[in-house]
Formats: structure tokens, sequence, C-alpha cells
């Protein structure tokens, strides 16, 4: 296990660009991500990254087991998007077979309820859906159709705060 003060330093030193590192969304690094997520004063610098990540931009999207309880409670909108335990295992064999790792369904649905299970119960920014989220089942669906219809609802929400919304990744702008 890597040591807090090493975690503390990484956590403080990481930049923008460090996020497009595909290896962030291998087995090892989202098992760890949760790990360390445990410990508060790695969350404390994290929150803080997170919370700068939309003045960078023109806006942000953000993703996460506390986006919106903890790092931005008071977003406008919000969405808590879940999908079968089964279903879920299944997408991520097929991202993990694009980076060349290979689990079986059985060994990562078991890895996913662990990580549910401790993101849930721990202390420092526990996984909850707030009451004024947007509780998405999106087992049946696909990522195209959830992202369509996520737009759908944001534009929807905001439209008459005149924002200009662009979706870059199918290239849209409304």
């Amino acid at each position: 296990m890597v040591s807090v003060d090493k975690s503390i330093f990484f956590a403080k030193n990481i930049k923008f660009e460090d996020l497009a590192n595909p290896e962030l969304r291998s087995e090892n690094c989202g098992n760890l991500a949760s790990k360390l997520a445990e410990i508060k004063k790695v969350r404390q610098v994290l929150v803080l990254f997170q919370r700068n990540f939309p003045l960078k931009k023109t806006g942000a999207v953000l993703d996460g087991r506390d986006i919106g309880s903890v790092i931005f409670p008071d977003a406008k909108i919000k969405f808590f998007v879940t999908a079968d335990l089964v279903v879920r295992a299944k997408r991520r064999k097929e991202q993990y077979k694009k980076i060349g790792q290979e689990y079986s369904i059985k060994d990562i649905a078991k890895k996913l309820e662990e990580r549910d299970r401790r993101d849930k119960i721990r202390k420092a920014s526990p996984l909850i859906c707030m009451p004024d989220a947007i509780v998405y089942d999106n087992s049946k669906g696909s990522f195209k159709r959830l992202n369509k219809e996520i737009i759908e609802i944001v534009e929807k929400k905001y439209k008459s705060l005149e924002l200009k919304i662009i979706n870059k990744r199918l290239g849209q702008t409304p």
C-alpha cells in the first residue's frame, strides 16, 4: 500500500492533464482510489482539486461517487447513475479488454460489490444518493442513450438561463 504522505504529495501535485491517462481506468487504479478515498487527509486535498476543476474550463461535467454530496452539494442539477451489478461487471470487462486486461465477470462483480460497500461506509466522502439528485438506472441503456437523455434534461433545466451548452462528445451545439 502507498503511504499516506506519498498519497498526499501526489494528490497535491496532480495536474488536469494527468486525468487523460488511460491507466486511471484500470482495475488496480480503481481499487486503489477507493482505498485512498477512505483516508481523510487525502480526500481533503482531492476535494480542493475537484472543486477547482470547473474554474479551469467554461463549465464542467464531473462524475464520481461524492460529486453531488461533497464536492458540489449546491449544484443546480445532479444525477445519480446506477446499473445492475452484473451489467456493470460486463461493461467493466469490456473496458478492461480495451486496455489489455482480462478478468472474469464473476471476479469483476465481486470487486465492484466490495468497492461499493467500502465507498458507502467510509467516513470521508461516502457514496450516497442526494435527495435532489435525478436517479437514472442505466442497466438496459447504452452510454450514448444515457448521454443523450442527460443532455436533454440539462438543456430543459437551463433553457431559461440561456446558457450555451456544448456537447463535445457528440460534437453538437444546440
